[in-house]
């Protein structure tokens, strides 16, 4: 998967620790998400996006406006979970 992760990211990456596994269901499928940090060899590329934003979640409030998912949020509590900083 770092290899993927490089690609999508435009940035040589290597993943240092995996924090979890979330489990989520649409209506149509199951998901099974690995959720791992890593580092960066380089800026991420914006891609599709016109910016990107860094968002600090242990600020109270932070996320409430920035229209997350579920399984969103599940991934960035197992993150704040194994107190890792945010990716």
């Amino acid at each position: 998967a770092p290899a993927l992760l490089a690609e999508r990211l435009g940035a040589g990456a290597t993943v240092t620790a995996r924090l979890g596994t979330v489990r989520h269901t649409l209506t149509h499928m199951r998901l099974q998400v690995e959720v791992v940090a890593v580092t960066l060899d380089g800026a991420p590329a914006v891609g599709a996006y016109t910016a990107l934003e860094w968002v600090d979640p242990s600020q109270p409030g932070a996320l409430d406006d920035l229209g997350l998912s579920t399984l969103a949020r599940k991934v960035l509590a197992v993150v704040q979970d194994a107190q890792q900083p945010l990716l």
